[in-house]
């Protein structure tokens, strides 16, 4: 969202119409977006198999105490 204002101004206006501005800004805006999506994605499975490796190391840990106690 940050870098809005910098695609804006990039945008050469002499002799442009308005609405051609826009819609180059408007592609810039979703290719963007789409990328961000993939990066988040990629974070989120990332961040998802963390949560579970830590699951099974707690599984784990339990178990040993388990049979320790035993």
């Amino acid at each position: 969202m940050e870098e809005t204002p910098a695609i804006l101004t990039a945008a050469p206006f002499r002799g442009v119409p308005q609405p051609e501005a826009h819609g180059r800004t408007k592609f810039n805006d979703t290719v963007q977006r789409d990328q961000f999506r993939r990066a988040l994605s990629r974070y989120a499975l990332t961040f998802q198999g963390h949560i579970l490796s830590v699951n099974c190391q707690c599984r784990m840990l339990t178990r040993v105490r388990r049979t320790h106690s035993t």
